[in-house]
């Protein structure tokens, strides 16, 4: 069985995600591929490939036009036309790439292509119109049943300047997609299976839940007391982390979280550990800053020294980060909203907050500090292995090849 993975970056939450998976097949023994836009790790058949160059696409040729407003190709009088538009937003993609991923040789071998989060690489035209092999499509977020929104929230809140654009291209993708006669889809979580299912983009498709799985070997409880030193972490405090990757992402809700822990001012034993960024104006004697963490051994550290992690989304698919915290034994506090509804269970492995507000956030955060003793840490990771583990994944994902083919 030849399989390929198709996903435009090798990192990040929906890059790491696919790459476990593409890893979890190698050590079962199948032929994996990973086709990815930009190469930034050194695993096992991981492949680069961008668009097939030509004097037309070229940057010599296309620069100038760009410069005068005449773009020659697509991808650049997509970008003129968003250009155009105002609003608040983190991401906004077009199904439209001058990359035709259908010429290299491993999909071309494949028996079959794995799609995972592709924005800005797959082109769906040329793509769906030349497709033959079985197409399994892992959605690690909601913009391949939308326009070029990737969470609803976002829909919502630009209605009145980006509606026209948005519904155009949700109505382009769904006849597009329709055309494929063999796809099948995977969600990772509940709520975007429900949400696919429903989709007009997904109707003709095979539905499927299949959860993320990550290796138990390396997220583990590594020791409170040691990690903490490794971390240079205080040794008597109790340490609430979380991971702040984009802390003007509205979907995030690191502002609601922010608001949270200015308003908690009885809680001298407590400090916040963060990784990623911050805002230039949160100053908090409380917050911990250990800037940007990549390597994955010292996030199974910072999980392990931690005594919860709080994950403040409006809107999420299945997080990385909530199953790796509870791989090291860690409760997770979050909003109960998508994913999360999966696999936190209240007052076993996490809590859950109320309404999506600070003041919501800022109570529940006390509640779960307070009780934060009665988790039992090697449940929680036991849980984690019984149901996310990366071989429990990688077989799923076996037998649903087996069966397609």
């Amino acid at each position: 069985m030849n399989v390929v993975h198709i996903s435009t970056y090798d990192n990040g939450g929906a890059g790491n995600a696919a790459m476990r998976l593409h890893l979890g097949l190698l050590d079962m023994g199948i032929n994996s591929t990973f086709l990815c836009a930009k190469k930034s790790t050194n695993f096992k058949n991981v492949v680069e490939f961008s668009e097939k160059q030509s004097i037309f696409k070229s940057t010599f040729i296309r620069t100038p036009f760009n410069a005068i407003g005449l773009p020659i190709d697509k991808c650049n009088r997509n970008l003129q036309e968003l250009n155009k538009l105002k609003g608040d937003y983190e991401l906004f993609t077009f199904p439209d790439s001058n990359a035709d991923i259908l010429t290299h040789a491993a999909v071309k071998n494949a028996d079959i292509i794995n799609l995972h989060w592709v924005a800005k690489y797959l082109d769906y035209p040329s793509f769906f119109a030349k497709v033959n092999k079985p197409v399994v499509w892992t959605l690690h977020d909601m913009n391949p049943i939308q326009g070029g929104f990737h969470y609803h929230d976002e829909v919502v809140r630009t209605n009145d300047t980006f509606s026209v654009i948005e519904n155009k291209l949700k109505k382009k993708k769904a006849a597009l997609i329709n055309t494929c006669k063999n796809m099948s889809v995977v969600s990772p979580s509940k709520w975007l299976y429900n949400l696919a299912k429903q989709s007009d983009a997904f109707k003709k498709a095979k539905q499927y839940h299949i959860a993320y799985g990550l290796n138990t070997q390396l997220f583990k409880d590594y020791g409170k007391e040691i990690s903490r030193k490794v971390l240079n972490l205080p040794a008597n405090k109790i340490i609430i982390s979380f991971v702040s990757s984009d802390v003007h992402s509205h979907r995030k809700g690191f502002d609601m979280l922010y608001e949270a822990i200015k308003k908690m001012t009885n809680l001298q034993d407590v400090v916040f550990c963060a990784v990623g960024s911050v805002p230039d104006n949160f100053n908090d004697d409380r917050l911990i800053y250990l800037g940007s963490i990549k390597d994955e051994r010292l996030m199974a550290l910072l999980y392990s020294a931690s005594d919860g992690y709080v994950l403040p989304s409006r809107e999420d698919n299945l997080p990385n980060v909530m199953l790796e915290a509870m791989a090291c034994g860690t409760p997770v506090l979050s909003f109960a909203v998508g994913g999360m509804l999966d696999v936190i269970q209240p007052n076993f492995n996490g809590q859950f907050a109320g309404e999506l507000s600070a003041e919501s956030l800022a109570e529940a955060l006390e509640l779960f500090i307070a009780g934060i003793k009665k988790f039992d840490r090697k449940e929680i990771r036991q849980n984690i292995i019984d149901n996310y583990n990366l071989p429990v994944q990688a077989d799923n994902y076996f037998n649903l090849y087996n069966n397609i083919l």
